[in-house]
């Protein structure tokens, strides 16, 4: 009976097909953002993975994430032109879908990009 079960057990706790987390995707301030590369410029989107928060000129490694009741707080290892830093930073889901992000760098509110 065991043996059956073994590889029904690996299916589940395998990540790659956890569900993500509702806050995984690509974000911009501005929907006409959406169309401009990750990275590329001021208006640029912010992409959040399973383990990176990533954007114009900065990316973080996210070493934790814990679910309060208004939404999530990370903790982050980011580099940001040459300089290293550690940040907490809150996300929280808004009415319509929109991303509500406060942290050291501000406060911002996105809209989700659906990327093909």
């Amino acid at each position: 009976m065991l043996t059956r079960l073994v590889p029904i057990l690996v299916l589940v706790a395998s990540p790659a097909l956890a569900r993500s987390a509702p806050y995984v995707g690509v974000w911009a301030q501005k929907p006409a953002d959406c169309g401009v590369a990750i990275g590329d410029g001021s208006g640029s989107p912010m992409e959040i993975t399973k383990t990176t928060v990533s954007g114009w000129e900065y990316r973080c490694d996210i070493r934790r994430v814990s679910a309060t009741r208004a939404g999530w707080t990370m903790r982050l290892a980011c580099a940001s032109e040459g300089t290293e830093s550690t940040e907490t930073m809150r996300f929280q889901l808004v009415d319509g879908g929109h991303l509500h992000e406060t942290g050291s760098w501000g406060t911002h509110d996105y809209v989700r990009c659906r990327r093909d």
